[in-house]
C-alpha cells in the first residue's frame, strides 16, 4: 500500500463472513499462537534472568513497565496506520521490530541494555498486537463474536501452557543465549505465516456496496477521523484497566512467588490454566453471543476474584493449580468478552482505533500494574500484592456494573 492511498481501500471479506474458519483466519490464529509463544518464552526467563545480573523484583516490575510503556507510546501510531495504510504492513513491521530487539537479547549483559532492549521490543509487541486484533475485527461474522475472539484467546493460551516449560528448558541444557535465539526463531516463523493473511484489495473490485467488514480507509468528499482514541472503547476500558491491573502480578511475578513460597514445579500453574481456559472458552464464547455478555462476565469475574483470594494463602503446589483453575476459567473468560465489546461498539471504520484503544489501557493495566507489584512484594510480600490485586478485581466489577453494563441494554 502507497501514494495511491488516495483511492479506497477495501476488505474483501464478504466471503469470510459465510464461515468463521477461513483461511486468514486460520492464519491468524497461527501468527498469534508462535508470536505468543516467544512472548511469553522471554516473560518466564527475563525475570530470572535479571536476578542473575544483581537486579530485584523493583527492576523485574521496571522491566515490564519498560515494555508496556513503550506499547502504549506507539499504540495511537499503529492504530492510525492500520486504519489508513493497511492491517498487514503494520503487523509485519511489528514482528521486525520484535524480532531485531530480540535477537540482540543475546547480548545483554546489563540491565541499561536489557531496559533499552525492552523498550524496543514494545513498539514491535504494539504493532503486531493492534494489528492483529484489528485483523480479527474483520474477518470474524458478527454473529460468531465472542466465539472467534475466544478461540483467538486460545491460541495464546496454548502458547502459555507451552512457552515456561520450553524456555526454562532451552536455558536448563543450553543456557540464556539458547532461549533467547530460540525466541527470535519464533518471532521470524510467525513474520512468515503473517504473509498469507491478505484479505485486503482495493475497493475497485469490490460491489460499491461493502459487506460489514469492508472498510473504507479513506472517505470521498469526508473528512477522516484520525484522533487516537476511540470514544466507543471508554466505559469498556475502565473495566480492563482495573482486570490488567490485577492479573499484571500473575504474569510478571508467578516464578517468584513460586520461589519465595518454596513451591516447586510452578510451570504446572501454566499448564493447567492453559487446560482451563481451552475447555472453558469452547463454552462461554457461544454462550455471551446467544445469552449476552452480562451473563458470562459477572460469574467470571467473581471467580477470577478467588484467583487471588486463593494465592493469598496459597503455599503448596495443590494451591496453586487451584488458583490456576480459578484463573482460567475466570480471566480467560472476561478479556476475550472486553475484547469483544470493543469491537461490537466501535464503528467499522475506527475498528483500528477501537484496538489500538483496547491494548493500550492493557499497557497501561500491564504497566502500572507490574511496577506498583513489584516495588510491594520486595516491600511486603506477595500476600499483600494478591490481597491488593483482589481490590482491583472488585473494582472491575462495580466498573462493569455500574458503567458498562447499561451501555449494552441487556438484563442479568
Amino acid at each position: 500500500m502507497n501514494s495511491e492511498m488516495s483511492e479506497e481501500i477495501g476488505l474483501n471479506s464478504s466471503a469470510l463472513q459465510l464461515n468463521l474458519w477461513n483461511i486468514h483466519y486460520v492464519c491468524t490464529l497461527i501468527v498469534n499462537f508462535i508470536i505468543n509463544l516467544a512472548s511469553i518464552l522471554l516473560m518466564t526467563l527475563l525475570p530470572l534472568f535479571t536476578l542473575t545480573i544483581g537486579c530485584n523484583n523493583t527492576m523485574v516490575g521496571l522491566l515490564t513497565l519498560i515494555l508496556t510503556a513503550s506499547s502504549l507510546l506507539f499504540r495511537p501510531l499503529f492504530g492510525n496506520l492500520i486504519d489508513t495504510k493497511g492491517r498487514r504492513v503494520v503487523l509485519i513491521i511489528g514482528l521486525c521490530i520484535f524480532a531485531t530487539a530480540t535477537i540482540f537479547l543475546i547480548f545483554s549483559p546489563n540491565i541499561v541494555l536489557l531496559l533499552l532492549l525492552r523498550f524496543f521490543q514494545g513498539i514491535g509487541l504494539s504493532g503486531y498486537s493492534t494489528a492483529l486484533g484489528t485483523i480479527l475485527s474483520d474477518i470474524v461474522p458478527s454473529e460468531k463474536l465472542s466465539e472467534g475472539v475466544g478461540y483467538f484467546g486460545i491460541s495464546a493460551t496454548i502458547a502459555m501452557a507451552v512457552a515456561p516449560a520450553l524456555g526454562l528448558h532451552f536455558n536448563d541444557k543450553f543456557g540464556y543465549p539458547a532461549a533467547f535465539a530460540a525466541a527470535f526463531g519464533f518471532v521470524l516463523l510467525s513474520l512468515g505465516v503473517a504473509f498469507f493473511i491478505s484479505y485486503e484489495s482495493r475497493a475497485s473490485i469490490l460491489p460499491k456496496k461493502h459487506s460489514r467488514n469492508s472498510i473504507s480507509v479513506t472517505s470521498v468528499g469526508k473528512e477522516k477521523d484520525k484522533s487516537f482514541i476511540e470514544i466507543s472503547a471508554i466505559k469498556t476500558c475502565v473495566v480492563v484497566v482495573f482486570t490488567s491491573f490485577a492479573v499484571s502480578s500473575v504474569f510478571s511475578f508467578m516464578p517468584l512467588f513460586a520461589k519465595e513460597r518454596g513451591i516447586n514445579n510452578i510451570g504446572l500453574f501454566f499448564a493447567v490454566y492453559a487446560a482451563s481456559v481451552i475447555v472453558t472458552r469452547f463454552l462461554t464464547g457461544r454462550a455471551a453471543d446467544q445469552y449476552g455478555y452480562s451473563k458470562v462476565f459477572v460469574p467470571a469475574i467473581i471467580i477470577t476474584l478467588l484467583l487471588f483470594i486463593t494465592l493469598i494463602f496459597a503455599h503448596t503446589l495443590p494451591m496453586v493449580l487451584l488458583a490456576a483453575v480459578f484463573y482460567g476459567v475466570g480471566y480467560g473468560t472476561v478479556q476475550p468478552i472486553l475484547n469483544a465489546i470493543v469491537i461490537k461498539l466501535s464503528p467499522p471504520e475506527r475498528r483500528g482505533a477501537a484496538t489500538a484503544t483496547y491494548y493500550a489501557t492493557l499497557d497501561i493495566g500491564f504497566g502500572i500494574g507490574s511496577f506498583v507489584w513489584g516495588a510491594i512484594s520486595q516491600a511486603a510480600g506477595f500476600g499483600a500484592v494478591f490481597l491488593g490485586c483482589a481490590l482491583s478485581i472488585a473494582l472491575a466489577l462495580s466498573a462493569y456494573w455500574y458503567i458498562l453494563h447499561p451501555s449494552l441494554k441487556e438484563s442479568v
